[in-house]
């Protein structure tokens, strides 16, 4: 008697947007909720998260945005432009909008290059720099568009927990930590998944533009 085979089930995956986007979307919502019943502490809470993650789009935005600016300005075409939880990627039709499948997405961003251009050292260096320097130069400007001063007394914590101070502080200190963190020679930072930091690619460039040189320059034996 022939016996049917058993098939396990798949395991369900959660998908990353499910954290990057729904995340904040309740969070908003959770502050709408607690504003109309008149919940004022937890409503500041709820709209403390909100601020965090807004300022962590706009620090990971400008990060990204400037390796992505520098990248097409040197004539390569990025094939992903991820900020959070949208991934902007290249297809056949055209570039397509969707919700990041990576977890990277839940704490970053990235781009994505497969232009051979991208292998040659003065354009990795170019693109590399691009994002701790676009960081670097968003806090002084944000210290002038969005002035806040750090709580030092109970009261002054109290109202620094609103959400435009604490997206303003949020913004300019996550912006100086995205700078200098980058900028670190750091091998791996990618959770696993390999991946080095801006200031590693620009010391490698850097290193194989020197070799280059002193080839050139030296005598022919």
């Amino acid at each position: 008697m022939a016996t049917a085979a058993r098939t396990r089930a798949p395991r369900a995956r959660v998908h990353p947007a499910v954290i990057s986007l729904g995340g904040p979307l309740l969070l908003g919502a959770s502050a709408l909720v607690l504003q109309w019943r008149g919940m004022t502490f937890e409503r500041d809470l709820a709209a403390c998260g909100l601020a965090f993650w807004l300022a962590f789009l706009l620090n990971t935005l400008v990060h990204e945005g400037a390796h992505f600016i520098v990248a097409r300005s040197l004539g390569m075409r990025p094939d992903r432009f991820v900020v959070g939880p949208l991934d902007l990627h290249r297809t056949p039709r055209g570039r397509r909008v969707r919700a990041c499948p990576l977890w990277m997405s839940v704490l970053g961003g990235m781009v994505g290059l497969r232009d051979p251009q991208a292998r040659e050292p003065r354009a990795q260096l170019a693109v590399a720099a691009a994002g701790p320097l676009a960081s670097g130069l968003l806090v002084p400007v944000l210290l002038v568009v969005l002035p806040f001063r750090l709580p030092t007394s109970l009261d002054e914590l109290e109202a620094f927990c609103r959400f435009g101070s604490f997206f303003s502080g949020v913004a300019v200190l996550g912006a100086a930590v995205t700078a200098v963190s980058n900028a670190l020679p750091l091998r791996n930072i990618g959770a696993g998944a390999g991946l080095p930091s801006d200031g590693w690619v620009v010391r490698q460039a850097w290193r194989r533009l020197r070799a280059e040189r002193r080839d050139a320059t030296a005598p022919d034996a």
